[in-house]
């Protein structure tokens, strides 16, 4: 009896473990599939990583190539590093001679302001004064206008005087004409009339004695240095009158004249002579 019910237990576990074993060999099969179906996505993958993995690997390569380049950068970046710690080092030696300029400049403020305040204080005074001067320019304009109106008949009277110089040059006698300049400005002839035997080796002809003349008469209206020139191509003479010097003693006014003279172009002769004015305005020979 119990060998018979040992033997339909036995029976019973043996077709358990047969559809257990179906059972897990169904799964075997699915999973086997499934798997199988995973394996072109996989593949895809693997295919996508590996294209990664070469981008990645090409920017490394560009990369590790430009990696001599910066260790080179910063080599030198290294070599100018002890120059740069020497500049600094010069700057901190500056920084205490610019703070101290900074604090003279910062006490001098208050000294500024104070002159900038005493300026502002100050305008107003000056804009008054500037508008004093402003209604004055309508009269200092009047009386400009009237200057100008003035002007031509006084240009007028001087070329009619100067053509009274050159007329009694032309006519006067050696020892009594005297010429007109600066309005009744007068020289004597007779200065002139001696000329030839001051410069008796130059040998001067009678108009180098009245182009001198002419020069001296423009050198004594002209200021002191004042160079001016004659020349006459006849007797190829020619030269220079120059107010020297200027003297005023004891209400005596006096000018040192020097007259040179050239042959060809090389001086032979320079002579100094003094005139001085009389009362009246002409101009005595001393």
């Amino acid at each position: 009896m119990q060998i018979k019910t040992h033997h339909i237990i036995t029976r019973y576990l043996m077709s358990a473990g047969i559809i257990s074993l179906g059972a897990g060999l169904i799964y075997l099969s699915y999973a086997i599939m499934y798997t199988v179906k995973q394996v072109p996505d996989t593949f895809a993958e693997i295919d996508k990583a590996g294209e990664r993995i070469d981008r990645v690997l090409d920017e490394v390569k560009l990369v590790s190539d430009q990696v001599p380049l910066i260790i080179e950068q910063v080599d030198l970046l290294q070599k100018k590093i002890p120059s740069i710690l020497a500049e600094v080092k010069e700057n901190r030696l500056l920084v205490p001679g610019i703070v101290k300029e900074v604090e003279q400049l910062r006490l001098q403020v208050p000294l500024i302001l104070n002159e900038v305040k005493a300026i502002r204080e100050e305008m107003p005074v000056i804009l008054s004064e500037l508008e004093a001067y402003r209604k004055l320019v309508p009269d200092v304009l009047t009386e400009v206008a009237a200057v100008r109106e003035i002007i031509p008949p006084t240009l007028d009277r001087a070329e009619r005087l100067a053509q009274e110089v050159r007329s009694a040059g032309q006519e006067a006698s050696e020892g009594a004409v005297l010429g007109l300049f600066s309005g009744i400005i007068k020289l004597p002839f007779k200065m002139f009339g001696g000329i030839k035997e001051k410069f008796e080796t130059a040998k001067l002809s009678d108009s180098d004695v009245d182009k001198i003349r002419q020069a001296s008469i423009n050198a004594l209206q002209a200021n002191i240095g004042t160079t001016h020139k004659w020349t006459n191509t006849d007797s190829k003479h020619s030269g220079e009158v120059k107010v020297v010097s200027e003297t005023s003693d004891d209400g005596k006014h006096c000018r040192k004249l020097n007259i040179t003279v050239n042959k060809n172009n090389r001086q032979i002769d320079s002579q100094n002579t003094q005139v001085c004015q009389l009362d009246n305005g002409e101009w005595k020979l001393e």
